[in-house]
């Protein structure tokens, strides 16, 4: 198996697995400011050196990655279908539910 190809999501009902393949490059980039590390020790505003006190990137929250416009996509059309997933799980109200929404 070639390395790459662990980083590969098969898309069922493809004839070929690999052209029709999604790459989870394709949903996430590393993030420029922190090359992926998601830790920033400092930044520089006005070309003042700053302490950040919180030691995560401002860019990526922490976790070292931004979503691609598809994977924004992907986790609005699939946000309710965990919510109600974990919501079934722990017993808990989805929230929709609690909003007096129903889905």
């Amino acid at each position: 198996m070639l390395e790459w190809m662990r980083d590969v999501i098969p898309i069922p009902g493809a004839e070929n697995d690999l052209e029709a393949a999604m790459v989870i490059t394709d949903l996430k980039r590393i993030c420029s400011r922190c090359k992926g590390g998601g830790h920033q020790p400092g930044f520089s505003a006005l070309g003042i050196s700053q302490i950040n006190y919180d030691g995560r990137c401002p860019q990526c929250a922490g976790r070292g990655y931004q979503l691609t416009e598809l994977g924004q996509d992907l986790l609005e059309l699939l946000r309710p279908f965990v919510e109600e997933m974990i919501a079934e799980r722990t017993g808990e109200t989805p929230p929709e539910k609690r909003d007096g929404l129903k889905a």
